[in-house]
């Protein structure tokens, strides 16, 4: 008997592939043309003051801009399930959310606490979970996978401080303890991809050849691997 092909392996998917290149397909949309009205907006000012409509359009057309980036950048770990589904799911829903909040209060000029504290907690909760979502690209293999778990711990202290601070708790001196997690944030995420990079090669992983989900033939020159007849992306890590 000759070698057996292996068996194909589908892993069930919350998220489909199609509903979640749709989702991408709009948000890139909404995303180019709040570009653009910003530039427009921009030459506006530039050729004159502008009156109340005028920044608070401005306003929005700002966040739907950082709407879109950040609802794209939680959705970037949803294929890979690398922090789960339900987190970047959170996070895509509080984008959508907290923005709109944040422009309703934009053109109330920002009278309304709950909205605008409301709002600007959501968007907290997006925009770390789509840090998160994109740290989580970084594979790390051994005791190195800590310093991700020591950031995903950080995130989740940074948003409740913030959170806090929005809601009118008064800090003080703990600011000081805000910028020294920040700070550790910012070594972990410049030290984790070069520690990916410098991994010796002994610790090399398996060369990729069938997709986890549909079966076909798959071909990378890394753990990372995109298939080309189901188009999605996967990985493969150690155990």
């Amino acid at each position: 008997m000759g070698d057996m092909p292996p068996p194909e392996q589908h892993t069930p998917s919350i998220i489909e592939p199609g509903r979640l290149a749709a989702f991408k397909h709009w948000a890139r949309r909404v995303t180019l043309a709040s570009i653009f009205g910003n530039a427009l907006f921009g030459i506006w000012a530039v050729a004159g003051p502008l009156d109340n409509v005028g920044a608070a359009a401005l306003a929005t057309s700002l966040l739907l801009t950082a709407a879109g980036v950040t609802s794209v950048a939680c959705a970037a770990a949803i294929p890979e399930r690398r922090i789960g589904w339900l987190v970047p799911l959170i996070g895509i829903i509080s984008s959508i959310v907290g923005f709109t909040l944040l422009i309703g209060a934009a053109w109330n000029d920002f009278q309304i606490d709950v909205l605008w504290r409301l709002g600007g907690s959501l968007v907290v909760i997006a925009v770390s979970v789509g840090y998160a979502s994109l740290l989580s690209d970084v594979h790390l293999t051994g005791r190195y996978r800590r310093l991700l778990r020591t950031a995903y711990a950080m995130l989740v202290l940074l948003s409740v401080f913030l959170i806090a601070f929005l809601w009118g708790w008064e800090p003080g001196q703990g600011w000081r303890f805000f910028g020294i997690l920040a700070v550790l944030l910012g070594a972990i995420t410049i030290a984790a991809p070069v520690v990916e990079r410098l991994r010796p090669e002994g610790e090399s992983l398996p060369d990729i050849r069938h997709c986890p989900y549909c079966g076909g033939t798959a071909r990378a020159r890394s753990d990372k691997a995109r298939c080309a007849d189901c188009h999605r992306r996967f990985r493969v890590t150690e155990i």
